[in-house]
């Protein structure tokens, strides 16, 4: 794999977690103004819906290593700062 293909990889992997991340994080905000309003089973339910995207983003930070790995490993000359 070149190292622009490796790079663009990595960078496309990066944006989707930050995408998913930011979405749990908005899910989150909601789930606690309804806790904060003492309507603690509508906050439970809408939290529930993080679930699916922190699985999504470890399944994405595991492809990402996995990556890195293989490339580093066909790459040894690969500096920790290209990663």
């Amino acid at each position: 794999m070149t190292p622009e293909l490796f790079n663009a990889i990595i960078g496309e992997f990066a944006g989707a977690i930050r995408q998913d991340l930011e979405e749990a994080a908005g899910i989150a905000l909601a789930a606690e103004a309804c806790a904060s309003t003492g309507n603690l089973g509508k906050a439970a339910e809408i939290a529930n819906g993080i679930d699916e995207l922190t699985h999504d983003v470890g399944r994405l930070l595991s492809a990402a290593a996995l990556i890195a790995r293989r490339h580093r490993h066909r790459s040894p000359g690969l500096d920790a700062h290209d990663e």
